[in-house]
């Protein structure tokens, strides 16, 4: 199971309150199209040096969406050129194709489909593929990748080639900026002075304030901890309730705070925070 990280929040209510004594592309284009020259036509990398067979995609990286209801094959196309003295012939329907990894698929004429699942444990397998055309041999590589492709935990794969282009040649994961887990202290300063703030504090927080917290982060740990100035030595800082994600032990701490001590020393906000 995934480690989700947790947030750390320490939120100290009425820090400003004086405290003292008992006195490129448009964000909707599909980025999953493979790029484009400026004809339109999909961009292929250019030729190896001496590269009389061509096979085209060199780089092939199919998808088996494990996340999909029912498991379904890919499938990849294939071109196969032959440099001639005038250029490039396609030569693609005389062209023999062979695997030498055959448990991931297999083709049919100038088509490879691959297998609908891979082997419980693996979640991508490669083969490279030989290719034999107008007397000339040439070579090319497939991985077929299962991983989930639809839905909240859609996953991504690349292959990099060495001074070739990535396949695929882009992706796209949704994310969302929502918090899904994070530990969150209220840290109030309980001096001489503040029972005013105390008092609207605990109203807040028992009445509404920490319910919605846990309505709106699925995973949350609540803490309630008071301080007061860093003269008050003992009583500095007091662990109310520690980190726990039950509401109703969060509230009934948060009725534990009262206003009491202080004087005209400085708050000893920064302690409270080590605490965790």
């Amino acid at each position: 199971m995934p480690v989700v990280p947790r947030a750390k929040w320490f939120l100290m209510p009425l820090l400003v309150t004086a405290a003292c004594g008992s006195d490129g592309r448009p964000p909707l284009a599909d980025y999953r199209s493979p790029p484009r020259d400026d004809a339109g036509d999909v961009a292929v990398p250019p030729p190896l040096p001496d590269e009389v067979l061509r096979v085209e995609p060199r780089t092939a990286v199919l998808f088996l969406d494990t996340a999909a209801p029912m498991p379904s094959a890919a499938v990849q196309k294939y071109r196969v050129l032959h440099k001639t003295s005038s250029g490039y012939e396609d030569v693609t329907s005389t062209a023999t194709f062979g695997m030498r990894n055959p448990t991931i698929g297999a083709f049919a004429g100038d088509t490879f489909t691959s297998v609908d699942h891979l082997p419980a444990g693996v979640d991508n397998a490669s083969s490279t593929l030989t290719v034999e055309a107008a007397g000339e041999t040439s070579s090319a590589t497939i991985t077929v990748v299962a991983i989930p492709r639809s839905g909240e935990g859609r996953e991504f794969f690349f292959v990099v080639p060495l001074n070739q282009a990535p396949s695929p040649a882009s992706d796209v994961l949704p994310f969302t900026t929502r918090i899904q887990a994070a530990d969150v202290a209220f840290v109030m300063d309980t001096t001489g002075s503040m029972s005013m703030a105390i008092g609207a504090l605990k109203t807040q927080l028992t009445a509404s304030l920490l319910g919605r917290l846990q309505a709106a982060i699925p995973s949350v740990g609540l803490a309630v901890v008071s301080h007061r100035d860093e003269s008050d030595d003992a009583e500095l800082v007091s662990v109310k309730q520690p980190v726990t994600t039950f509401l109703a032990d969060a509230q009934a701490a948060v009725k534990l705070l009262g206003a009491g001590g202080g004087g005209d020393e400085s708050e000893g906000q920064s302690q409270p925070c080590s605490t965790f």
